[in-house]
């Protein structure tokens, strides 16, 4: 269908909305004369409007153009109509006529909803949305069928990693609005607590001989244990990369939070695969988010299920998108 022709509506007084098709490209005379339309969108491709197309439809508040000014414009398209509509059109369009409109000109801005890839499958729910009044606002588009592998949907802005947009939105311009990607919360875990001494069992004269312990640690490795066992948290900040990748993995595994959030970047870039993964679900909870940040990937694919699982949202939020992957796919194992 190409035009609307002459009188297509005239009189249907119970008629509030029309949609026009995009291949529309004329209005025919009188085509709404005495409906009740109060708004009317004319597609792009309408190049001529005749003589009286909207004669006598009283309650026609605004005209939407999707387009650039049509060519031809009849005369008395709005005659007999008290309160005279107000053009809208696009922002970056020129040419519009004043005669036969209202005075109040009002440019629509159009926000486009952009994929940004990045793992990114779907499409928004709207490619592009406009906003109906200069200074009034537009409802963000939904998520749509956008997902993302290992993230939730936090909303748009107006670039790569900005800030959130309020909902709904006041657009100034033309724009394109990107999609905000959020790791998932982490439940907290556990509050750190001391651990238990437990005094050794005494037996009473006629009980049963008790199970018996396990052997002690080589004198070495005990003595590692105990000395680090003794660091204040300033003193283990002020081991030295080279005495802190020396240790054994069963002293590191013996330190404390305090004592791990005292360490600095430097420290932890040292330490191998093997002392990362002793470090316990805890005391890597404590450590500071540029601390881990140091961590490089091969040491990242060391931690376990159960230390990827304590990591804080903002410990995450500090590493590049690799060794974020990494700790989502460490944090999957074993989920069904």
């Amino acid at each position: 269908m190409s035009t609307i022709v002459d009188e297509a509506f005239q009189g249907a007084s119970s008629l509030t909305s029309v949609t026009i098709p995009s291949s529309v490209q004329s209005f025919g005379a009188r085509a709404f004369n005495g409906t009740a339309v109060t708004s009317i969108a004319i597609p792009s491709g309408v190049s001529t409007i005749v003589d009286e197309a909207f004669q006598g439809a009283s309650n026609l508040v605004s005209v939407t153009f999707l387009g650039i000014p049509p060519t031809n414009v009849g005369v008395n398209i709005f005659s007999g109509i008290a309160t005279l509509p107000t053009l809208l059109y696009l922002s970056g369009t020129a040419g519009w006529p004043t005669a036969g409109f209202n005075n109040a000109q009002s440019p629509l801005f159009t926000v486009t909803f952009a994929n940004d890839g990045l793992g990114v499958t779907g499409d928004p729910a709207v490619a592009t949305a406009r906003q109906e009044l200069a200074g009034g606002s537009l409802a963000l588009s939904a998520v749509g069928s956008l997902s993302r592998t290992g993230y939730n949907f936090a909303g748009w802005a107006t670039r790569l990693n900005g800030p959130a947009l309020p909902n709904p939105f006041v657009p100034a311009q033309n724009i394109t609005v990107h999609p905000i990607w959020a790791l998932p919360a982490v439940p907290e875990p556990p509050a750190l607590t001391e651990p238990v001494v437990q005094s050794p069992s005494i037996q009473a004269p006629g009980m049963e001989t008790p199970v018996a312990q396990a052997p002690p640690l080589p004198i070495p490795l005990q003595q590692a244990i105990n000395t680090v066992m003794n660091l204040t948290p300033s003193q283990a900040q002020r081991l030295s990369p080279s005495q802190l990748s020396a240790l054994p993995r069963e002293a590191v595994a013996a330190m404390s939070s305090y004592q791990i959030k005292a360490l600095n970047p430097a420290q932890v870039a040292k330490l191998t695969s093997d002392q990362i993964s002793a470090i316990s679900p805890n005391a890597l909870y404590a450590m500071k988010p540029k601390t881990l940040e140091a961590l490089t990937v091969d040491q990242i694919r060391s931690l376990t299920r159960a230390q990827a699982v304590a990591l804080r949202l903002v410990q995450i939020n500090a590493l590049g998108p690799t060794k974020q992957r990494i700790i989502l796919e460490i944090r999957a194992v074993g989920l069904n």
